[in-house]
């Protein structure tokens, strides 16, 4: 029975360790892959984004984002509209520069609107340069009444 006993501690050690790092350590054990761009993008990793497009991810492609990485729960977004969702500049302006387009439907002209506004030059850009009608001038509202409430 001794020898049992003994035999168990380490096991019973293993546990607690494994056990305090889920608790008080998140991320330490088995964090899940963010696997697509739109979820790089939401987390802010450029690297892993540029990573994914380097493995052939297509960077207009819409793309699951799991529940709990943005504060509205969403099924499927694009890079370009996730980086919009989540405010942030400088990697819409990556994704554009690796040549992501803005849908013809307008959807990421009216999250611009919404969500970043500082964004909307670079995508009137975007649109000239693939020869499609750029975002209304300055002041307009292509997404007339649905401004302010985008639901991607």
């Amino acid at each position: 029975m001794l020898t049992l006993i003994v035999a168990g501690l380490p096991a019973l050690g293993a546990l607690f360790i494994v056990t305090y790092l889920a608790i008080e350590q998140p991320g330490t054990i088995a964090a899940p892959r963010l696997e697509t761009i739109s979820e790089a993008v939401v987390t802010g990793n450029p690297a892993l984004a540029l990573e994914l497009m380097a493995d052939g991810a297509d960077v207009d492609a819409p793309a699951r984002v799991r529940p709990g990485l943005l504060e509205r729960d969403v099924d499927r977004l694009t890079p370009l509209e996730a980086a919009l969702l989540v405010r942030n500049l400088e990697l819409l302006q990556l994704l554009l520069d690796v040549g992501a387009t803005p849908s013809a439907s307008g959807r990421e002209d009216c999250l611009a609107l919404e969500f970043l506004p500082e964004a909307i030059p670079l995508l009137r850009a975007r649109h000239a340069e693939v020869g499609r009608a750029p975002l209304g001038e300055a002041g307009s509202d292509p997404c007339g009444s649905n401004r302010g409430t985008a639901n991607p």
